[in-house]
């Protein structure tokens, strides 16, 4: 297969204008020719939406980089979404997209900047320019690039195959739900030795649509979150299963954040939720060192009742949440709040585990707190704030859970805090 080098080709670095038409033209050609590589050397590039097709390569060399076009009319509006999901419910926009195609690489030492200064948070809507939007495609491989600065999620995979990602920096900060890499009903994946820091999600998984996430593997990653850092949920339409995060360092971010109520040490570290009718199985966390989050660790199974699409009364109810390991997590100087585990009334999770844990509070709460009762009709969204932003009675909140286990877990705080260690009703 062919390579191409953009400048080649009437593509000249450092101007303003956007060059779409003809770096689509270079994707076409290799198209054509069935595949090939696009090599930008170092320069800057603008460009609206890019088309991708099946075995296509685009290779960046230091200091090169893609900027994303600041005039929404450069990015094609998909709407309705080619593949329905409730995030996307008003449509889609990206710098980067693909629908139903094989064997697609992003690599090299360059960089993707979606320049989202040209938004203020509050412009922000769901249909605003992701980076990448990845729908239906199967051996997908990101490696080694530098991401920052979308307009919204940085990078969505929807019901995808085999994709690898590693080695990779993402800083998205400065506007509102901006995600650093999100899974959404995919399987076979595999993260592995990417720095990411983001003003929302760090690594989310969902499953905003009738397909499973499964067979999932995040290891080796430093991640920093103004909300959460790993996350299973919010969208968790089908279930999640055979997941495995190890090896993971979540630390306070690098940027004070420009958004209201964000907060650079993250709100939450590790986050399961299921609250759309999804399953949980077999999920396991271990290896895990935290620093400075609000709340370390929160698992919720709820019942939102919001389908695919969004329907009011849509989702379904609540299957089962269940073999979840937590192993060997260290929390240093964690917020005061507390962490909680909780199924509802009727709905008990089953098979939860805890071992090997440090969890270290910093800073003390007035005494009433441990005497506080938390109500079963909490908020269904799965965060920091699902039942209210008050202490918890102990520092570990765990209720309506079948075979909960807690191993060798020490809980350290300060000698005035009258909270229990962990409450298991």
């Amino acid at each position: 297969m062919n390579t191409y080098k953009v400048t080649d080709f009437g593509i000249v670095p450092n101007i303003p204008e956007p060059q779409t038409a003809l770096l689509q033209q270079l994707i076409d050609l290799c198209k054509a020719e069935g595949g090939g590589t696009l090599l930008f050397p170092a320069g800057g590039y603008v460009s609206g939406t890019l088309v991708l097709c099946s075995n296509i390569t685009l290779e960046f060399e230091l200091n090169a980089v893609l900027f994303g076009s600041n005039d929404e009319k450069d990015y094609p509006h998909y709407d309705p979404s080619p593949i329905p999901f409730y995030e996307g419910r008003n449509g889609i926009r990206a710098l980067l997209f693909a629908l139903k195609e094989k064997n697609i690489t992003i690599k090299g030492d360059g960089m993707i900047d979606g320049r989202n200064a040209g938004y203020t948070p509050h412009e922000i809507h769901r249909s605003a320019p992701r980076v990448i939007w990845f729908g239906e495609c199967e051996n997908i491989s990101v490696s080694g690039i530098t991401m920052q600065n979308s307009v919204f999620w940085m990078q969505h995979y929807i019901k995808c195959r085999h994709v690898q990602i590693h080695d990779i920096v993402v800083r998205n900060h400065g506007c509102l739900n901006n995600d650093g890499i999100d899974i959404d009903s995919c399987c076979n994946v595999e993260i592995w030795k990417c720095r990411v820091d983001s003003g929302d999600d760090g690594i989310c998984l969902k499953t905003g649509t009738d397909t499973v996430c499964s067979d999932v593997y995040v290891h080796d990653c430093i991640l920093s979150s103004h909300c959460a850092a790993f996350k299973l949920g919010t969208e968790s339409n089908a279930g999640y299963t055979r997941v495995v995060a190890e090896r993971l360092l979540i630390v306070p971010s690098e940027c004070a954040g420009n958004v209201e109520r964000e907060d650079y040490r993250g709100a939450a570290a590790l986050g399961i939720g299921a609250v759309d009718g999804a399953f949980v199985d077999d999920v396991t966390i271990r290896d895990v060192k935290i620093f400075g989050a609000r709340m370390p660790l929160y698992m919720r199974w709820g019942n939102r009742k919001r389908g695919r699409l969004g329907e009011p009364g849509g989702g379904g109810e609540p299957s089962y949440f269940r073999n979840v390991l937590l192993e060997n997590i260290q929390v240093f100087n964690a917020g005061t709040q507390g962490s909680y585990i909780c199924g509802m009334e009727n709905f008990n999770m089953e098979n939860i585990v805890l071992r090997n844990c440090t969890f270290e509070i910093n800073g003390s709460v007035e005494p009433h707190w441990k005497d506080r009762e938390v109500t079963e009709d909490a908020h269904p969204f799965p965060s920091t704030f699902t039942f209210g932003y008050e202490p918890f009675p102990a520092l570990l909140f765990v209720r309506h859970v079948d075979n909960f286990k807690i191993e060798n877990v020490v809980f350290k705080k300060h000698p005035e805090d009258q909270r229990k260690d962990y409450i298991y009703l």
